[in-house]
């Protein structure tokens, strides 16, 4: 994986740091959860592919070793960058990435390898440490299985709960933490590439996550053989070892921002909500999804169609993972593509099947019904954090980058798929199973092609808009209208902002920034040649930065960046030319806000 992250490591200096000390622990209590069986712009967008929260119990308390300034007079550490920590003592790398020089404490495991008897079981806690040697941490472990690989690929594998710890060098302490989630729809993506840039430029701590994906992370009975939502207690432990191991690295327990893009971002959003992960961090960074972005409505239908593809009886929950632990890996990774599942193309394109499911623990009901239940929320603590939320201005250019299927734009313009796109948004996003109400389908219709017959081709951009409003910019719209309708002026804050910029070489129709693309400016994989773009990163990192830092990312602008208030929905566009501008796309929001639901839940009588 060293060749993959394209970096390169210096040889430590003496001038590290290290001290010996104890560790304290504690033991905690695992929350049960019992349930009934069931019924990427170019390149860099090849590096990013696109597309719901949290991780069983802790593993020991903080540990008491201290970050200690560079080669001390006092410092009889033999090792540099050594530090220990509840997994145990790792050793940190001097690293220079594009530039940008930082320290790299790579793979440190959170949790059990989860092989073996433990394979689709919730994360298990890490057996007490007996230190003999560091960790060796010199090289990335693997990334968890994506289901767009296949089993021959050598940088993927199952034991793969590891997380990377990015340190600034030269600047001051403590840090304040960003924790980042990435996205790919549940069933793909990974650490990669290194956030050098986002380290030494931003002043901050960055640690990036691995969590289980697809049928490894997400596939359930909801029952204890098959518990839901792996994927997100995978997070959830991850973010529970940074709260209570980041002090050892010079960072600021107080000060952790939880960041996700996509998938993650609707994870960073249901961890919010969640009863277990939610103290954790104190700020909430949602690029490109909220937790109304998409849910799993229909898990069983999921699990049985799967175990009918492999080969397996599913005659109980027990003898189905008797036979899939016999199951060769390949079959498992082949057989969990969206393509088995999807009753239309449009489906194939925006359902990846294995994605967090309502549980009534994790994920404790309706994301549409929890994010308007103002007493929910206050109890949850939701109006105490604060948010920065953004999207993207072609946010449903996922259907032309799906790393499954990517679509040509004249695909996107058959009237079938604009139907079936808008049956299965609705169904998704309301959980109306079936949904083939007329009144609606010409609402929708008329709204974004202007009426036109859907005996013929439409207006590809049509179905993109259609896309990209209902799973990305209306999720972080109605999230930016919850949470700020109920804070507390001067005590928590949110921010709002659309990403709004064009490539020259882009064609008329076809997507802008595309979603997910991002990524490829927050955490640039090699050296951005394009000036504007180069700009862009610099401004999107200093956003960010500052936001982890003070809560006021409107610091570095001349223009500033007015908190979002319901009233006037003030966001920032972020462009070459960056200004602030209210109502973002106000008429589509309109729509879905108060339209669409009065035409679902209140007759034909709707204005």
């Amino acid at each position: 994986m060293e060749d993959e992250a394209g970096v390169e490591t210096i040889p430590l200096s003496t001038d590290g740091s290290g001290s010996n000390g104890g560790m304290d622990k504690k033991k905690m209590d695992y929350p049960t959860n019992k349930r009934k069986p069931l019924s990427n712009l170019n390149v860099q967008r090849l590096v990013v592919a696109a597309a719901f929260l949290s991780v069983i119990i802790a593993i020991t308390a903080a540990s008491a070793l201290v970050w200690s300034k560079a080669n001390t007079a006092t410092d009889a550490s033999p090792a540099p960058y050594l530090l220990r920590t509840q997994a145990g003592t790792v050793k940190g790398s001097a690293v220079s990435s594009n530039g940008h020089n930082f320290l790299a404490y790579k793979s440190i495991p959170f949790a059990k390898p989860p092989i073996g008897s433990l394979r689709f079981k919730r994360p298990q806690p890490l057996d007490e440490v007996i230190d003999s040697q560091p960790i060796n941490s010199d090289n990335y472990k693997k990334s968890c299985w994506s289901s767009t690989k296949s089993s021959a690929s050598k940088y993927y594998g199952e034991d793969c709960l590891y997380l990377n710890v990015y340190v600034p060098v030269g600047v001051g302490q403590p840090f304040p933490v960003i924790v980042w989630l990435h996205g790919g729809g549940f069933v793909a993506g990974s650490t990669f590439p290194e956030p050098g840039k986002m380290v030494q430029q931003g002043h901050v701590i960055v640690v990036t996550v691995n969590y289980r994906l697809g049928v490894f992370g997400f596939m359930t009975t909801q029952d204890e053989e098959f518990p839901s939502n792996n994927g997100l207690w995978d997070q959830y432990m991850a973010i529970k070892w940074v709260h209570d191991n980041i002090h050892n690295f010079g960072g600021d327990s107080n000060t952790i921002s939880l960041f996700g893009e996509s998938a993650g971002a609707i994870s960073t959003a249901l961890h919010v909500i969640s009863p277990v992960s939610s103290t954790y961090f104190q700020k909430v960074i949602l690029q490109s999804g909220s937790m109304t972005s998409i849910i799993s409505r229909k898990p069983e239908r999921a699990v049985q169609r799967f175990a009918e593809l492999v080969g397996c009886s599913f005659s109980s929950s027990a003898s189905f993972r008797a036979c899939l632990q016999n199951i060769d890996l390949g079959d498992i990774l082949k057989y969990s593509k969206p393509e088995w599942y999807a009753d239309s193309q449009a489906q194939q394109q925006v359902d990846f099947v294995w994605t967090p499911v309502i549980d009534g623990y994790f994920v404790p009901g309706e994301p549409l019904s929890l994010i308007n239940n103002v007493t929910f929320l206050r109890q949850r603590g939701v109006f105490q954090k604060d948010y920065m939320i953004g999207v993207l201005n072609d946010e449903g250019g996922l259907l032309t980058t799906n790393f499954f299927y990517p679509l040509s734009l004249s695909v996107l313009s058959n009237s079938t798929f604009f139907k079936d796109l808008q049956t299965f948004l609705i169904e998704n996003r309301f959980g109306i199973e079936n949904q083939k109400d007329p009144t609606l389908a010409e609402a929708i219709n008329t709204f974004y092609t202007g009426g036109a017959k859907l005996t013929s081709h439409i207006n590809a951009k049509s179905v993109l808009d259609l896309c990209g409003d209902v799973l990305f910019v209306l999720p972080a719209v109605e999230t930016a209208l919850s949470v700020s309708n109920y804070q507390t002026s001067g005590k928590s804050k949110t921010f709002l902002f659309q990403f709004d910029y064009c490539p020259t070489t882009a064609e008329s129709q076809a997507p802008c920034f595309r979603h997910g693309d991002i990524v490829a400016l927050v955490f640039p994989r090699t050296n951005i040649s394009d000036p504007v773009e180069a700009k862009l990163s610099d401004q999107i990192i200093s956003l960010l930065a500052s936001f982890a830092k003070t809560s006021d990312p409107g610091a570095v602008l001349s223009c500033g960046w007015p908190e979002f208030a319901p009233g006037r929905r003030q966001f920032l566009r972020i462009s070459p030319s960056p200004d602030i501008r209210s109502f973002l796309y106000q008429y589509r929001m309109q729509f879905w806000l108060q339209t669409v639901p009065c035409i679902l839940y209140g007759g034909l009588h709707c204005s």
